[in-house]
């Protein structure tokens, strides 16, 4: 076992007893120190002692951390690095006062992170409004982007042709987009736009309609994939999309986790492996969608099966004997894997299912100290 990857593994794991976690801080690499400084679960005492690392992805770490001490986060708001003053900048135990100064940061990197942090209060929104270009566009896609906002962005003419394009891109893709801004986006008729639009689930149906319609003589399928994967798409495009000739449009149809079961079963019987795969990763499928693709030939649909969070207990106790150890890993990394079940993984001949179970939330102390002995 290799004893510096399973340590990363188990680093990674937000759901580690505190005591592991210290543990683990001693005498690392800086790859496994990163992973602890951005768990958090890792104690406020050893993120103090990380904020020191000369390694500034660790301190970055520990920037972005909710567990981080407000004294850390004072003096890393002032660090040399824009990486890690970025990481203060998004964390949301930030307090105000730091916000206002990071929101005037000298670094335009820090400010972009700001931008689109959806914590980041109003009045900071506003003054990040009236930025270079470059802030403009992150600030278009903040989930929080007050309505005022999205009026001046979409109206901004001032910023050269590429840069004013990907505002609106990325007010497109912006779930908080007011109606009026997404309809008067669709009528420009920029691709790129479009494309956003038709992943966007606050769309509007019609426009999805709109943009599904397959009558024309040139049909967009990057755009039809993008409305078929939309989870506020009507069920009736749905249908017809799922039997479209295109498999990254049935594909699309089969990994959207609201389209309806009944449609999920045709699609388990689809001739394209991809399509099958989609299906079996989507948590909607019924247990029988999933009880007949854990028979799949194909490794990589059984695959999909065995990391779906909905599989049944009995399921995946099955599938926990599958003769392919990467099906077996991801019994071990499941989250719906009943504990009796990662025990017995746990003596896998297999490393990569033991590193897999390294990873699981539900793992405990005494399946991490046999981890470690192995």
């Amino acid at each position: 076992m290799p004893i510096k990857f399973l340590i990363t593994c188990l680093c990674d794991n937000v759901c580690l007893p505190t005591l592991v976690l210290i543990y683990q801080s001693e005498g690392v690499k800086v790859s496994i120190k990163s992973s602890l400084a951005f768990n958090p679960s890792t104690p406020a005492g050893i993120l103090a002692s990380m904020a020191k690392d000369p390694d500034e992805y660790v301190r970055r770490g520990v920037a972005c951390n909710p567990n981080t001490t407000l004294s850390v986060i004072e003096v890393l708001s002032e660090d040399s690095a824009p990486f890690v003053r970025g990481g203060v900048s998004i964390n949301n135990s930030t307090p105000l006062a730091l916000l206002k100064k990071l929101c005037k940061d000298k670094d335009e990197s820090v400010r972009i992170e700001f931008a689109k942090n959806p914590e980041t209060p109003q009045e900071l929104l506003n003054v990040l409004a009236g930025d270079v270009a470059n802030v403009r566009v992150s600030l278009a896609t903040n989930p929080l982007l007050p309505k005022n906002l999205f009026s001046k962005l979409s109206a901004d003419r001032e910023i050269a042709d590429y840069t004013h394009s990907e505002v609106r891109a990325g007010l497109a893709k912006n779930k908080s987009a007011p109606t009026e801004v997404l309809y008067e986006l669709a009528t420009e008729g920029n691709h790129d736009v479009m494309m956003d639009l038709a992943i966007n689930e606050a769309c509007p149906t019609d426009l999805l309609t709109q943009f599904a319609d397959t009558s024309g003589e040139v049909l967009n399928m990057s755009l039809l994939r993008c409305v078929a994967g939309n989870p506020s798409c009507p069920t009736e495009i749905l249908v017809t999309l799922s039997k479209h000739w295109d498999e990254g449009i049935r594909r699309s149809v089969a990994s959207n986790d609201f389209t309806p079961t009944e449609i999920l079963e045709e699609l388990s019987k689809d001739i394209k492996v991809g399509v099958r795969c989609s299906v079996a990763f989507n948590k909607s499928a019924s247990r029988e969608v999933l009880t007949q693709l854990s028979l799949d030939k194909r490794e990589d649909v059984r695959y999909g099966v065995a990391s779906n969070r909905s599989l049944s207990p009995d399921l995946l106790a099955q599938m926990a004997k599958d003769k392919k150890e990467e099906i077996r890993a991801a019994i071990a990394k499941n989250p719906a894997t009943p504990f009796e079940i990662l025990k017995t993984l746990s003596d896998d001949k297999s490393e990569t299912v033991r590193i897999a179970l390294a990873g699981n939330p539900r793992i405990t102390e005494e399946l991490i100290t046999k981890l470690m002995r192995k």
